[in-house]
């Protein structure tokens, strides 16, 4: 067993031993740790400082006789270079290692023309120097961190962007800087992740603060990355952004983006539920949505937008329901139009399907999004993920569907025919319930309205055992 000395208190007067002194001394208490531990650390065994006739000194636990004999108090001892898995930190933690760049870009993985300069944080600290990227989209500073058996984290950061810059507010998607916080299902943050923060700086000049909600880490999450991005500028948006202010352009270095204080910190611990599988496993094409063909009106949907439900809506004048979004403003609006939350008896793989028709009278153009969200929770709360999700230009001037994750094509047809939404599902062993729901998506002012109507949810396999 390996101790180390924490604290030599003299019972009166002080000397300093002499490094031999020393190195006797750490010498003597391993070995006196090693036989007589358990009574140190109880502090049950006085040690004294022995000081002979001639100067020379000796820490024993009895003195010869003839010397001089100062005792000495010693702390309790602790193992050296020992780490105790304690399991999940406690609510409030600091997650982050390094995070205001006291030692440099230790703990920080760097691409781009990055740098860490002295006297330039917020309190005249060390701060992290973003600039511009010369080659690629992206100059960056992240950090891989463990997300298994987390609860709820949120992320912070202080920055101060280039002065002058004119950039919208609450553009975050196309912001230059930007502080971002991704899980991933790896152990390694690599493939496919999801955000749980993604934040951007205001257009006003000096320090500003980003903060985000707490954010669940997603369902299977084992890793999570804090990323502080700068995105490229081309060279013509920093001459325009310099034209408007009567400056020169902006060199790359002129635009660099101060970081400090970045923050990683728990909210809630984690919560390890393990949930019985509810329910009958299904069988193969079974339709577990209830009411997809909406001939019990709207039964077992839950529905957040203006929506009418008729005898004639649906496919081949069929039951089926019109959702409409009104927009009163020349903004874009996007809202929840219908969703459902379904048992999983079995892990395996689903489809689901929807059929959607836009209302050729509606005014305004827009898209919908069919998606599945696996859920942990029995009641689709607590961690999600996605499990796939489509995106589809409907009404004026619509162009080819988006894929916007893991899905199937999806055929499209003129907007005065229905169309179908397809996806496949793969439903891990962690997911007790999935969300099928679709939302409407508004360009501008107007009426945007959609029919809807089949909408299927169902497994087409189970895992090999």
């Amino acid at each position: 067993m390996s101790a180390r000395l924490n604290a030599v208190t003299v019972a009166r007067g002080r000397r300093t031993p002499s490094v031999a002194c020393k190195l006797v001394l750490l010498y003597w208490c391993a070995a006196f740790v090693g036989a007589t531990s358990a009574l140190l650390v109880e502090a049950a065994t006085p040690i004294y400082q022995c000081t002979q006739a001639d100067g020379s000194e000796s820490y024993q636990a009895r003195c010869p006789a003839g010397s001089r004999s100062l005792q000495i108090q010693l702390a309790p001892l602790t193992p050296i270079d020992t780490e105790i898995d304690t399991g999940p930190p406690d609510a409030g933690a600091q997650l982050l290692k390094n995070p205001a760049f006291e030692q440099g870009a230790s703990h920080w993985d760097m691409r781009g023309p990055v740098d860490v300069a002295n006297a330039t944080g917020l309190q005249g600290s060390r701060a992290l120097v973003l600039q511009a990227p010369v080659d690629g989209d992206i100059s960056r500073a992240r950090q891989c961190l463990p997300a298994e058996g987390l609860g709820a984290v949120s992320v912070s950061a202080l920055i101060k962007p280039p002065d002058g810059r004119a950039e919208p507010d609450a553009d975050t998607e196309q912001a230059q800087d930007q502080l971002r916080l991704v899980f991933f299902a790896s152990r390694d943050c690599t493939g496919d992740g999801e955000y749980g923060a993604k934040l951007a700086p205001t257009s006003s000049p000096g320090w500003q603060k980003l903060q985000s909600a707490p954010a669940t880490p997603m369902l299977g999450a084992q890793s999570m990355m804090v990323e502080l991005a700068k995105l490229r500028a081309s060279s013509a948006s920093l001459a325009t952004d310099s034209a408007a202010q009567g400056k020169q352009p902006k060199t790359p270095a002129a635009n660099a983006t101060l970081w400090d204080d970045i923050q990683l910190l728990l909210v809630t611990r984690g919560q390890v539920k393990r949930s019985a599988r509810q329910g009958i496993a299904a069988q193969a094409g079974q339709n577990l949505v209830q009411n997809g063909q909406f001939d019990a009106q709207t039964s077992g949907w839950q529905l957040k937008a203006a929506h009418e439900w008729h005898a004639f809506f649906g496919e081949g004048l069929t039951a089926g329901l019109a959702v409409q979004l009104a927009q009163n403003y020349p903004q874009a609006q996007e809202q929840e139009a219908l969703s459902q939350c379904i048992n999983l008896a079995q892990p395996g793989t689903y489809e689901a399907r929807a059929s959607f028709k836009p209302d050729p009278l509606s005014s305004q153009a827009g898209h919908i999004r069919f998606e599945v969200i696996l859920f942990q929770g029995l009641d689709c709360q607590g961690p999600s993920r996605i499990g796939s999700r489509s995106q589809i230009p409907v009404g004026l001037n619509q162009g080819e569907p988006q894929q916007v994750a893991p899905a199937q094509n999806i055929p499209q047809d003129s907007t005065a025919q229905w169309q179908q939404a397809s996806l496949t599902v793969e439903a891990p062993a962690e997911a007790y319930r999935a969300s099928v729901r679709s939302l409407q998506h508004i360009n501008s002012n107007g009426v945007l309205r959609v029919f809807w109507d089949n909408i299927y949810f169902g497994l087409t396999n189970t895992p090999a055992p």
